[in-house]
């Protein structure tokens, strides 16, 4: 029973193309011209109850914390993307990012984004082996090496773990940066099996 179904509309376009970004709901509230964040919250239930999107929680040993902090979003369909937004050029890095979020969703038991400051990890997960921090890029390069390896230890040095994974298109590497153990992975590995082995 929504009578101005344009915020709707215009709420979908934009997650459509924000792939895989932080979203707020109580910030989105004025640019979609919402009157309440409560409003907004039920516009992003409508999408995950329709399957169109799914959200993804910060990791936080309070539960409480992880309602409170922004969720990252990721749409149902990659093609969604790339046929009802106004961008010309698909981002391909998160949309391998949305490719890896629903392989992990289908096999891990826990999964959250991590952020620590200006720093974040894609992905911290968990199933019967423990936890995994991976980190996903189109291309690994030297520009952005610094940003990935830095999230990605982060997150690996508050989980305690030695070894952590970044997925990429098409790259096959191994890097040591402050200590860790770091698996480049091309995404056509990683997901055909347990991204854990």
């Amino acid at each position: 029973n929504i009578r101005d179904t344009r915020p709707l509309r215009g709420l979908c376009m934009f997650l459509l193309g924000n792939v895989a970004k932080r979203t707020s709901p109580s910030r989105l509230k004025e640019a979609m011209r919402v009157k309440s964040a409560t409003t907004m919250l039920e516009y992003f239930d409508f999408f995950e109850d329709s399957y169109l999107i799914n959200r993804l929680e910060a990791y936080s040993p309070s539960a409480k914390s992880r309602l409170l902090l922004p969720k990252k979003t990721y749409i149902a369909d990659t093609a969604l993307a790339g046929a009802l937004t106004v961008s010309q050029s698909p981002d391909w890095g998160n949309m391998l990012e949305n490719v890896v979020y629903h392989h992990l969703r289908a096999t891990v038991d826990e999964i959250y984004y991590h952020a620590d400051g200006d720093s974040e990890c894609d992905f911290v997960a968990k199933d019967a082996n423990g936890w995994l921090a991976v980190q996903v890029t189109w291309n690994l390069a030297e520009e952005n090496r610094e940003r990935e390896f830095g999230g990605l230890t982060r997150a690996m040095s508050k989980f305690g773990l030695k070894k952590g994974l970044i997925v990429t298109a098409d790259q096959l590497d191994f890097a040591v940066y402050d200590g860790y153990s770091i698996d480049v992975v091309p995404a056509w590995r990683s997901l055909t099996g347990n991204l854990f082995r």
